[in-house]
């Protein structure tokens, strides 16, 4: 399905996925996965997403990655941050 929406899956170094089991609401998950990343100490610089509510989860905790909102129509970056 990746490949197929033109995603480079050669790039894709991790994918995570929900267990079944798992009820939580989509936002408490993503939000547990990507800090998990950010706390074995590698650098996210973008997160994709079509939920606001986990863009600005991923803020409050990591202000400088970049955040984009997917609507059916749009990709819109979400808190612009400088770095430097």
């Amino acid at each position: 399905q990746l490949r197929a929406s033109g995603i480079p899956v050669e790039r894709i170094w991790r994918l995570d996925m929900r267990p079944r089991n798992d009820r939580r609401k989509s936002c408490y998950f993503k939000l547990e996965r990507i800090l998990s990343i950010h706390y074995e100490n590698f650098t996210i610089a973008e997160v994709h997403d079509d939920d606001v509510e986990v863009l600005n989860a991923v803020h409050k905790y990591i202000p400088y990655t970049r955040l984009f909102l997917h609507t059916d129509e749009h990709v819109i970056e979400l808190f612009r941050s400088r770095l430097w």
